[in-house]
């Protein structure tokens, strides 16, 4: 495939701590292991991320999704005999990682036929010669819309190997203590999927096909396990379908240098601030459960998607001609159906009464009622038109996962932008004598972006 050079990859030397056996640090090894969980990048479909044509052939970065809960490498791992014995170092090379990765990816995506036949990336394909896994990619034109990503791929393996040192481990194993068998510490995490294709000039034929599966480095954990047999199974709970004759449905390229752009979708992660009940939504003043494993915020409710533009850096972003900006809200999950933990048996969004007085929003909104949800914008254009005013309350009532709000749309010239999200969490948990009860906690979630020429 020409124009497109694969980066050279990291072997992985892990780090770990042992001491000796002590019967009172019993650790709790799973006896299976997580199964990868398969998410489909935006409405479903393939995204282009990128695409050119050098005169010869057309080429695209495109979205496959991401994948959670993903084996990524054994950080330490040992086989019990029921002899005293610790934890030994493990070393996995990015070769191994690649193909452990690689592996999940061909069981969790198919291609469908037009008969309905369907067919796992795994299986026997006539495309099977011209399709290959890579741990990391370096597309060609570097400062066009691709440059985050091919940033993201070359740190895949030295931030595994990074987040590996970084652990410590101290743990042995006596006589009687536990079970005969294989343990390991594993870690997971979350990555994303990338297909690189070339196809002929009317994109009737598929002249090369590449999988790039890059790790997110903020987004390693690690597991503990046990094994009576020493296999861990982490194939994918559910599985992507594609048409396998996607490529002759893409958009033809627009551009056929560096110097040229097209339109992009870029998702933003978010990080919510917690805010002591009643306050306002006052974020400098946290509610003091905020930390505590029983009530906490850990997950991530949504992201914002920004499309329509250029990513150039953080949260700025470029003009495309004959295109517009738009900013949504995609919920990550259901706002009645909200991730629980510790021993909470529910958590939603709940419908807030409080409706003035807010603290440091982007403008002065007056009586408004929260309700489920109130989403506050304010655009304020360089070349002095009046500023666009937004406010949507109620926002997430009966939201499902995967929804998007529309906040700005139709953004075609530069301007600041600046976003606030207010919501009202209740859970409902064992308190007192074990009496379920429930508890509210006020969040928040503050964003700014700049659209630039």
């Amino acid at each position: 495939m020409k124009k497109i050079a694969f980066i050279a990859l990291f072997t992985i030397s892990l780090i770990i701590m042992v001491s000796c056996a002590d019967n009172n640090n019993i650790a709790t090894f799973a006896d299976f292991a997580l199964q990868a969980d398969m998410t489909a990048p935006s409405q479903g479909s393939l995204t282009i991320i990128d695409s050119y044509s050098d005169g010869e052939s057309n080429y695209y970065l495109l979205d496959a999704g991401e994948i959670k809960d993903i084996y990524i490498s054994t950080l330490a791992q040992v086989d019990y005999t029921g002899i005293p014995i610790s934890f030994s170092k493990t070393t996995d090379s990015s070769t191994t990682i690649t193909e452990s990765l690689g592996a999940i990816v061909a069981e969790g995506y198919s291609l469908s036929t037009t008969t309905g036949k369907k067919y796992n990336l795994s299986a026997e394909l006539n495309l099977a010669k011209i399709i290959s896994v890579k741990g990391a990619l370096e597309w060609s034109f570097s400062n066009t819309a691709a440059q985050t990503i091919s940033k993201s791929t070359q740190s895949t393996f030295t931030t595994v190997k990074s987040y590996g040192e970084s652990q410590t481990i101290s743990y042995s194993f006596g006589e009687n203590t536990h079970a005969k068998g294989k343990y390991r510490y594993a870690i997971y995490g979350v990555v994303d999927v990338y297909y690189v294709i070339s196809t002929s000039l009317d994109n009737l034929s598929l002249q090369s096909w590449q999988i790039s599966v890059c790790a997110k480095p903020n987004e390693y954990f690690v597991r503990s396990e046990y094994s009576k047999d020493g296999r861990y199974n982490n194939e994918p709970k559910n599985n992507i379908t594609f048409q396998e004759n996607f490529y002759k449905t893409l958009p033809l390229p627009s551009k056929s240098g560096p110097d040229n752009v097209i339109a992009e979708t870029k998702y933003i992660h978010t990080y919510p601030l917690s805010c002591k009940l009643d306050n306002k939504y006052n974020y400098t003043q946290i509610d003091p459960n905020a930390d505590d494993i029983h009530f906490s915020h850990q997950f991530e409710f949504g992201k914002f998607v920004v499309s329509g533009g250029q990513f150039r850096s953080g949260n700025v972003f470029g003009i495309v001609p004959n295109d517009s900006i738009n900013i949504d809200f995609r919920l990550e999950y259901d706002a009645d159906n909200l991730p629980i933990q510790d021993n909470m048996k529910s958590r939603c969004v709940s419908n807030d009464s409080k409706q003035s007085g807010f603290y440091d929003l982007p403008w002065n909104v007056g009586e408004r009622q929260v309700g489920r949800g109130m989403i506050v914008a304010l655009v304020s254009y360089n070349d002095g038109t009046p500023s666009d005013k937004i406010c949507i309350t109620d926002a997430f009532n009966n939201k499902k996962a995967g929804e998007k709000i529309s906040i700005v749309k139709d953004l075609k010239k530069p301007c600041e932008i600046e976003i606030a999200i207010c919501y009202e969490l209740e859970m409902w948990a064992p308190g007192f004598l074990d009496i379920v009860d429930n508890y509210w906690m006020n969040w928040r979630i503050n964003q700014g972006f700049q659209v630039v020429n």
